[in-house]
């Protein structure tokens, strides 16, 4: 019985630990969001790995930028081709 007891008071300590790391980070991210903080680039290289989006995302000046870095990082190569020839023509005129 002690065996069972023992399983179950692990997996609770599990369970809680997961609990408060799921919100001490949703607290943070939200601070990021807001900007309390900003995220050290580790960090955000991170994040960016896991809502795969580019790391510049986090950098982009604008919302504007922001969209086109993410519709430019979610092509295939040979259309990132493309739009940057496409860029390049409308920038000179």
């Amino acid at each position: 019985m002690n065996g069972v007891w023992d399983d179950r008071a692990n997996k609770h300590d599990e369970s809680a630990l997961c609990i408060n790391f799921v919100a001490t980070a949703s607290a943070r991210i939200n601070q990021y969001e807001r900007g309390k903080h900003t995220p050290d680039v580790l960090m955000a290289t991170h994040l960016a790995r896991v809502l795969n989006i580019p790391l510049s995302y986090f950098y982009a000046e604008d919302e504007g930028e922001s969209e086109l870095l993410l519709y430019y990082y979610r092509l295939p190569v040979r259309r990132r081709k493309q739009v940057l020839r496409l860029a390049a023509e409308l920038a000179v005129g």
